[in-house]
């Protein structure tokens, strides 16, 4: 017995290396021939990892930052370098949401999970210069060890999550979102049959708080000095001080929330229904239950508790950033998944407890009751298409997919819908349409879709061209004094990217405009002019391309 169960361990490890090693190759094979994609964030993840000190980043992500500096021992194949990374982090995420499927199910549904957590349109964000990758492997890292907790667990097992915590939010300070959810899940765990417990539980959340600060603020301090004791760092702290406190913004605000909320809800309906039925039920039914609490309990309430407090502060930022900004490309109909698709699997994971259940857990009435919302939004978001909020590539890659063509999009809500109406009438087989047939389909199809539209960048546009070729024809003290004009800005944060160089700068200017060199800022002598702009003067020097034009002022522009 002991012989087949070593041999069946070694089996199981040799299989998911081998899978986790072909997905590594396939996500670095399609990665490093893509351009850069993702700008702003892109260049200024770049920028304050590898070419400024840490001290002076304009968000907390220090540990990341810090990684992340090491690609320049790669020197112009930072960028590549950044994307191994990105790629290994993410497939040695497998093994924390395989244990964590393994509490409740067995290892060969555990090893399905795994994989179909990893083939996933989250894959996406290994190709971009951004902490996604890197934050999805510590957040499951810090959910597989909380998961392991209960109220026998020691104050010194919740310190050391409250440690994981704050090195997840050195990660993307965005962790620090995932507190409410956490410390609720703590509460709700502590609970005993018998016997004085609640003392104990807040007991457990204080030590979990205060560690969490107390290792952010102070490995923060390491790497970055007293710029590094702070919350969510300059830009986030930035943009909540903008926010005005009258009465009308508040209505307004309040009004935009729940906009953007429901477009969240509907998203979230639609791609799972199932796991968010079987969450809710199951929560319901441990919290009035009597009994010990069992592991699939404890991942359900513990799922709801994170993706709860995760879309709400997603809605509330779509909403404040809209509110506060006149940007074109900020409007509440977009959808910010990307702050909590990172706990996706966690959902999978639910969705599998149930594969091997012999009786139906709870009531089939109130299976009914938590089901008819969750279809009433499923067929509203298969009517609308979604309409009018807008699925993009970087913000929520996985409806993007979903929704790409409208005739599979009616299929796979159809399907959706009927393994939720399955679930009512029988649990398991539900779980199984979801599992085996719908998540197949639908991951499959998403990502295609995703690859698809990550593939565009495999061709270089003019901004690219620009910022490629004004690196190599300029030296780096030339690069320090030059500026790029468009009328994209998206494209000329590209270019920037490209340069690599902090101190060269940008300004984007409406299309078939005149640039006026009287606004030349000081101190520079150097514009890349991209796209269909006359200058208001001649220049010293200009070296006209194709869709681009080099230029030097003459010595009277400079200031």
């Amino acid at each position: 017995m002991r012989t087949y169960s070593f041999h069946s361990k070694t089996a199981i490890f040799l299989i998911g290396f081998i899978m986790a090693t072909a997905i590594f190759a396939a996500l670095t094979s399609r990665n490093l021939e893509l351009y850069p994609t993702v700008m702003s964030d892109e260049y200024t993840y770049s920028k304050f990892s590898r070419l400024l000190p840490l001290a002076d980043a304009i968000a907390p992500s220090y540990l990341y930052l810090a990684i992340y500096r090491t690609t320049n021992l790669c020197g112009n194949g930072f960028y590549d370098c950044a994307r191994i990374f990105n790629a290994l982090f993410f497939v040695a995420t497998a093994p924390f949401i395989y244990l964590t499927t393994r509490r409740t199910s067995s290892k060969g549904i555990a090893a399905i999970v795994a994989l179909l957590a990893l083939l996933g349109p989250i894959g996406s964000y290994t190709a971009y210069y951004m902490p996604e990758a890197l934050y999805f492997f510590s957040f499951w890292f810090l959910t597989w060890f909380i998961l392991r907790l209960d109220f026998s667990s020691s104050s010194n097992s919740w310190c050391v999550a409250g440690l994981l915590l704050g090195l997840t939010a050195l990660v993307k300070p965005h962790a620090l979102f995932l507190l409410p959810g956490v410390l609720t899940y703590i509460l709700y765990v502590s609970r005993k049959k018998e016997g004085k417990w609640v003392l104990q539980a807040f007991r457990n959340a204080g030590f979990f708080i205060i560690f969490s600060f107390l290792s952010k603020f102070l490995i923060g301090y390491f790497f970055a000095g007293r710029a590094g004791v702070t919350l969510f760092g300059p830009f986030y702290e930035s943009t909540a001080s903008s926010t005005p406190s009258d009465f009308q913004h508040y209505l307004k605000l309040l009004s935009l929330f729940t906009e953007s909320l429901k477009g969240h809800a509907l998203a979230i309906c639609l791609m799972f229904s199932v796991p968010v039925a079987i969450a809710i039920n199951t929560s319901l039914n441990s919290i009035f239950s009597k009994t010990e609490i069992q592991s699939d309990q404890k991942i359900s309430f513990y799922s709801l508790a994170v993706l709860v407090s995760l879309i709400l502060v997603a809605a509330l930022y779509t909403a404040t950033t809209v509110a506060n900004s006149g940007a074109a490309l900020e409007t509440i109909t977009r959808i910010h998944i990307r702050y909590y698709n990172f706990a996706f699997p966690l959902l999978l994971v639910i969705a599998a407890s149930q594969l091997s259940l012999d009786s139906a857990p709870g009531r089939y009435g109130l299976r009914a009751i938590i089901a008819f919302p969750i279809g009433i939004a499923i067929l509203y978001a298969v009517y609308t298409r979604m309409a009018p909020y807008w699925p993009n590539l970087i913000d929520s890659p996985e409806l993007r997919g979903f929704t790409r063509i409208k005739y599979a999009f009616y299929v796979l809500g159809g399907l959706s819908f009927f393994a939720l109406a399955l679930w009512v009438y029988s649990v398991r087989s539900g779980a199984r349409i979801f599992v085996y047939l719908f998540m197949p389909l639908a991951l499959a199809y998403s990502t295609t879709n995703v690859n698809k539209d990550l593939r565009i960048r495999q061709k270089p546009d003019v901004y690219d061209k620009a910022g490629i070729f004004t690196k190599q024809y300029l030296s780096n003290d030339e690069l320090s004094k030059l500026v790029v004009v468009g009328s994209n800005g998206i494209g000329v944060f590209r270019s920037l990217f490209y340069l690599d160089n902090p101190q060269s700068s940008q300004e984007t200017i409406p299309e078939v405009s005149n640039y006026n060199l009287s606004n030349l800022p000081a101190g520079k002598e150097w514009i890349l002019v991209i796209g269909d702009h006359s200058l208001s003067e001649k220049p010293f020097f200009q070296l006209p391309m194709d869709g681009f034009t080099l230029v030097r002022v003459t010595g009277k522009n400079k200031h």
